[in-house]
């Protein structure tokens, strides 16, 4: 379709620390589909108790500087 599309949206889950999560791809064509296939999966999410993280604190990389 274009330089940036068509896009693949691969959604994973399963339980934390297992070797092979579940996925499912799908393969988006259109820029608005891929927004509202995000939107979807984003209010799935917030409808099961899941809170967006917005920064991730690794005590491996706490003595590093940037």
């Amino acid at each position: 379709m274009s330089l940036f599309f068509p896009k693949k949206l691969i959604r994973r889950w399963g339980r934390i620390g297992t070797v092979r999560p579940q996925s499912l791809q799908l393969l988006v064509d259109d820029p608005d589909e891929l927004e509202r296939q995000v939107n979807q999966v984003s209010r799935r999410r917030d409808q099961h108790g899941y809170r967006q993280v917005s920064a991730l604190y690794t005590p491996a990389l706490a003595g590093i500087a940037a």
